[in-house]
């Protein structure tokens, strides 16, 4: 078994492999829902728009065992200071494999790989994810994993829109970094990377006018794409399936329920007449309840994540971007 550290384009006969490989693989999206992951043939790409990001493939005779994501990025925390980190994704062994050492050889080259860059970890893991970081770290050297947050991730219809388009809401990239800064200074939430890098669709910062709401408008299609199947049985077996035509509300905020509600309608508009059938954001569980509230529930369908890491507090409240997961 060889691990390969793939940081750019592989060469197509990998590319190839990758995407059978991933094809085995589906995760819990609410209730009787599952949807699989399409990375492209740019298997990192992802993984290189967040930071400094590379993919770790094991390989044996041109089969794919497994694969782990990796990306440095800064991490700001609620006390002011900033904390490089690495987060951790895309764990995947091929089912004949679990059990034995393909894992870990992952894992291990992973550490090496973190060490030299930052000095803590984080993983996000979708609810009914059958194996979470922390049963599978902690031991042979591997640094342990303990839960440190949870996250709601929303799934919001976005075929109606009842609200115009409205320019003035509409913000750069620098003014749109800045009041998400600002916006978030009581949570731990990652500064920087490169959506435009993910996202096919032109990125587009929102705030509302009072400047009390912000967020991100992207997709991801450039580096992962989403497919849902009709049964979890089909999906599982790499069966029919189809795109998820999804956006995302990333680096999305709020001081005041009112404008954070009115800018989320603002980005469904424009992903409505962007194409998009819908579109996923990150909330804590009190905003979770006022967008279904406000939305109202047949509209949004709802699943949660857990935040999982090594060297950072528990107990923090997390921003987390739905485009990054």
């Amino acid at each position: 078994m060889k691990i390969h550290l793939l940081a750019e384009r592989p060469p197509p006969m990998i590319a190839r492999s990758l995407a059978q490989f991933e094809r085995r693989f589906r995760y819990p999206l609410g209730p009787e829902r599952f949807f699989r992951i399409h990375h492209g043939e740019d298997y990192s790409r992802f993984f290189r728009a967040m930071g400094k990001g590379a993919s770790f493939i094991a390989e044996r005779e041109g089969n794919i065992l497994g694969t782990i994501g990796v990306a440095r990025r800064a991490l700001a925390l609620p006390d002011g200071s900033m904390k490089q980190v690495v987060y951790i994704g895309d764990a995947k062994v091929a089912p004949e494999n679990r059990g034995g050492k393909v894992l870990w050889r992952l894992l291990q080259a992973v550490q090496t790989w973190a060490v030299q860059r930052a000095n803590a970890a984080y993983s996000a893991v979708m609810e009914g994810t059958p194996i979470v970081p922390a049963r599978y770290t902690g031991r042979l050297g591997i640094e342990p994993f303990a839960k440190l947050a949870e996250v709601v991730i929303l799934r919001i219809s976005a075929k109606k829109s009842f609200v115009p388009v409205q320019k003035d809401w509409e913000i750069d990239a620098a003014t749109g970094r800045s009041l998400y800064r600002k916006l978030t200074q009581d949570s731990a939430r990652c500064i920087g990377g490169k959506p435009d890098m993910r996202s096919l669709a032109p990125p587009q910062w929102l705030a509302s006018p009072n400047r009390q709401a912000v967020g991100l408008l992207e997709d991801t299609r450039q580096a992962k794409r989403l497919l849902e199947a009709p049964r979890p049985f089909s999906c599982a077996l790499g069966g029919e399936s189809w795109e998820m035509n999804v956006s995302h509300l990333s680096h999305y905020a709020w001081l005041e329920e009112e404008c954070g509600i009115a800018l989320l309608r603002q980005a469904l508009a424009r992903s409505t007449k962007r194409g998009f059938d819908a579109m996923f954001t990150a909330a804590s569980f009190a905003a979770a309840e006022a967008i279904e509230s406000r939305l109202g529930a047949e509209e949004v369908i709802r699943a949660c994540a857990g935040i999982y890491g090594a060297g950072l507090d528990a107990g923090m409240i997390w921003n987390l971007n739905t485009s990054e997961i």
